[in-house]
């Protein structure tokens, strides 16, 4: 079945990708069936995109009957940026099939990540959006919930990706031993990130033991997560007892006690103590938004 509308289409790679100019979709727009209440925030966001060059043509439009039941948004958002849409088309006759897409869960960037057949994809999501935050103007404050990242939409999400190098190895490598010590993933895998990041770039010596492992990859297990032979007076131990008298004092049913800050920046700071060879007896949380000097072998 087809619309009453003459959109143009194009073959690209085997998909047939339609292309609606923003004149069409004002009119496919008003003559849409009847819908939830549009959030212009939303179309504004995808406008934006549009404009930027980063809209990707993997988006679905769906007709019922000839007329657009899905896609509101993305077509609005066409309107507004004067940019035509680009996506495939869905065409069917059952009204209740909008009822099934619209409670749905929308794609996030796990999804995405999934698709593009990474993993751990959950874990990277998070990872990538405190990186973001880390590199920010303002830097990483020491606070949780949505404040300690930033939020990227989508589209977006292999863009940023790009812009760390072997992050997912990272996020393998600690994912896989996360169970030893519950410390948030994405600060602990930034940590890992960043000091591995360090060594190569500094270091001549890369691996240290016979299982290939590096002194950041002993320093985040054997050390941070398990707590293998700590003395008293080891950074380690005593950056881990902080932690544990976080987690004591805020209680069983408070919200991630431990910061991102408090893993990356303290986790830097009992590094650089550790590869020294340093002792300590207390911990005192570094206070600026930056990340201190990582220091190497």
């Amino acid at each position: 079945m087809n619309t009453k509308y003459k959109i143009k289409t194009e073959n690209r790679n085997g998909t047939k990708i339609a292309i609606i100019q923003p004149a069409l979709a004002e009119r496919i727009f008003k003559e849409r069936c009847s819908n939830r209440p549009l959030s212009m925030d939303t179309a504004r966001l995808y406008a934006k995109a549009m404009r930027a060059g980063d809209w990707k043509p993997c988006s679905q439009l769906s007709f019922c009957n000839g007329k657009l039941d899905d896609g509101q948004h993305r077509l609005m958002a066409s309107i507004l940026s004067g940019i035509p849409f680009e996506g495939t088309i869905y065409h069917h006759t059952d009204p209740d099939t909008f009822a099934v897409f619209d409670v749905g869960r929308k794609r996030n960037n796990a999804d995405v990540l999934a698709i593009e057949g990474k993993k751990n994809t959950t874990a990277l999501a998070s990872t990538l959006q405190v990186l973001e935050k880390i590199n920010s103007k303002d830097g990483l404050p020491n606070i949780v919930g949505g404040s300690s990242r930033v939020w990227v939409p989508t589209y977006k999400i292999m863009e940023v990706l790009d812009k760390y190098p072997d992050i997912e190895t990272s996020v393998n490598f600690v994912s896989a031993h996360k169970k030893y010590y519950q410390l948030p993933m994405a600060s602990t895998i930034a940590l890992h990130y960043y000091l591995t990041k360090q060594i190569k770039e500094f270091s001549l010596i890369v691996e240290v033991d016979n299982k290939g492992r590096t002194q950041a990859d002993i320093f985040i297990v054997d050390k941070l997560l398990k707590g293998l032979d700590l003395t008293e007076n080891d950074p380690v131990y005593v950056f881990r007892r902080y932690i544990d008298k976080m987690i004591a004092r805020a209680g069983a049913h408070a919200f991630q006690p431990v910061t991102h800050f408090m893993v990356l920046m303290g986790g830097i700071q009992t590094w650089n103590k550790y590869i020294k060879g340093e002792t300590a007896k207390v911990f005192k949380l570094h206070e600026s938004n930056f990340m201190p000097k990582i220091l190497v072998p």
